[in-house]
């Protein structure tokens, strides 16, 4: 794994087909707001009127929606360092759980967003409470449309206590688990894209199983650093 999150490509789920001649990347943009220092840019390449792009948000709207990869939606899952394991197989029906919890982030181009916390894989869903809302601006081209998000860091307390993980006291005083290892979080990245029919196809860094599924632990691909 490594922190550089630098023109990251998605790839589609073979088992899923979707809109010829799209590419998608992720970068890691430069921080431009100390209160929301993780800052991507989600970058569809190709003819943007293959896809169908949610209408911005109406004033009044709730930006915090539920169901948001049910249409065009970026997202981003954050869970602690695991233990090495053997990577599931494409052809794995049941993919291996998660070793810790671990929180999602869906970010749709209207200016919606959602936050959830699992303990596990799929288990133990809840929204997960931010300090800071994320901040999602789209900007359209005539051959790309880029989505940039930039979100604070989620606090360590709570990320280790949906891992099950020691205490914050336990860890700076010596616990299982170091405190610069708990620094360092796992990233996933992935995409669902609505085509122009109506249908859906899924990116993502690495597909570990035989049908799309971004809770799948081996799809946690890079690392970032939590600043301490």
């Amino acid at each position: 794994m490594s922190d550089s999150v630098l023109n990251q490509p998605l790839v589609r789920h073979p088992a899923v087909p979707g809109p010829v001649g799209l590419t998608v990347t992720v970068d890691r943009l430069p921080a431009d707001d100390p209160s929301r220092p993780l800052r991507l840019r989600y970058r569809v390449a190709g003819d943007p009127a293959a896809l169908r792009w949610p209408a911005p948000l109406a004033a009044g709207e709730a930006a915090r929606q539920d169901g948001l990869w049910r249409h065009t939606c970026f997202e981003a899952f954050l869970g602690l360092p695991a233990a090495p394991a053997a990577a599931p197989a494409m052809t794995q029906a049941v993919p291996a759980a998660p070793a810790t919890g671990y929180l999602e982030f869906n970010f749709a181009p209207s200016g919606a967003w959602a936050a959830y916390r699992f303990d596990g894989y799929r288990a133990g869903m809840r929204a997960e409470a931010l300090s800071v809302e994320p901040r999602i601006a789209l900007r359209h081209g005539a051959h790309a449309v880029d989505v940039e998000v930039a979100i604070a860091w989620p606090a360590l307390p709570a990320v280790l206590a949906a891992s099950g993980g020691p205490s914050p006291m336990a860890v700076s005083t010596g616990g299982a688990t170091p405190l610069a290892a708990a620094r360092r979080l796992r990233l996933g990245l992935t995409a669902v894209l609505e085509a122009a029919d109506g249908s859906l196809s899924y990116w993502a860094l690495r597909h570990p199983a035989e049908r799309p599924d971004f809770h799948n632990d081996g799809g946690f691909q890079l690392e970032v650093e939590v600043p301490g």
